[in-house]
């Protein structure tokens, strides 16, 4: 299987967006981990990664939660700049409310 794009980027607890773009890198490789849990489940080295793989809710649960964070992350990463401000704030929360 051929995949467009980097490494898969490891969750971070310290950063929001880590944790939005680890959930977007495993959706980007669904199929090669449906493909691993099904036909490769020797090179897991988890037991408990194969049934959650299989599970027929998993990858809608990461997008529905990728959806959330994803204007989440926009927002905070709109508030760190140097020239932020509160009015900033403002618009980053309708973003948001518009998004969701």
């Amino acid at each position: 299987m051929n995949i467009k794009g980097g490494v898969i980027v490891l969750y971070c607890k310290t950063r929001w967006t880590t944790a939005y773009k680890s959930i977007d890198d495993v959706l980007r490789v669904k199929a090669v981990l449906e493909n691993m849990a099904a036909n490769h489940s020797d090179l897991l080295t988890n037991d408990k990664i194969k049934p959650i793989i299989c599970s027929w809710n998993f990858f809608n649960e990461l997008k529905v939660l990728g959806f959330v964070l994803n204007p989440l992350c926009k927002a905070v990463l709109a508030l760190e700049r140097r020239e932020a401000d509160l009015s900033d704030c403002y618009l980053e929360l309708a973003r948001i409310s518009l998004a969701i």
